[in-house]
């Protein structure tokens, strides 16, 4: 990588408090095996000192496009969701977009500062590129597929 257009970056939202909220408001402080009983609590909902997840995701759009494929998630909204639910869990972050230049996270980063109490941060990431590899590579072999199947 490396150059101006290196688009391995992208940018992460801590949640931990606002889980904990929520976790602490629901399950009487104990945690779900399952993270998603508690996902939809932090997407849609504003805990105390902090903006929804939505909401979040609304302020980058207006940046980035309004779309999640904008965000980094060609396949859309449940790849958003499925990717980061892992880490929602083990870690209480989340990825809200990649597949961007460093400056335009920095720019993000700089326009959600305050919107929730763990904050958010560049990182670098290389789902996105690895992801699309894997799949121009599944692509190909199904092309040749139907290559094979012409020549018998």
């Amino acid at each position: 990588g490396g150059g101006a257009k290196d688009r391995s970056f992208g940018l992460n939202v801590k949640l931990q408090q606002e889980k904990d909220y929520w976790i602490g408001r629901y399950f009487n402080g104990v945690e779900p095996a399952d993270a998603m009983r508690y996902f939809w609590n932090l997407y849609h909902n504003s805990a105390p000192g902090s903006r929804s997840l939505s909401s979040l995701s609304n302020k980058v759009m207006n940046f980035l496009g309004h779309s999640w494929p904008a965000l980094g998630w060609p396949c859309g909204f449940e790849q958003f969701k499925n990717h980061n639910l892992r880490s929602l869990k083990n870690k209480g972050e989340m990825l809200l977009c990649r597949g961007l230049d460093a400056k335009t996270v920095m720019k993000l980063v700089k326009d959600l500062e305050g919107m929730t109490k763990g904050g958010v941060k560049l990182v670098e990431d290389h789902s996105l590129a690895n992801e699309l590899v894997v799949g121009e590579k599944v692509r190909v072999r199904s092309l040749k597929d139907d290559d094979d199947d012409e020549d018998s």
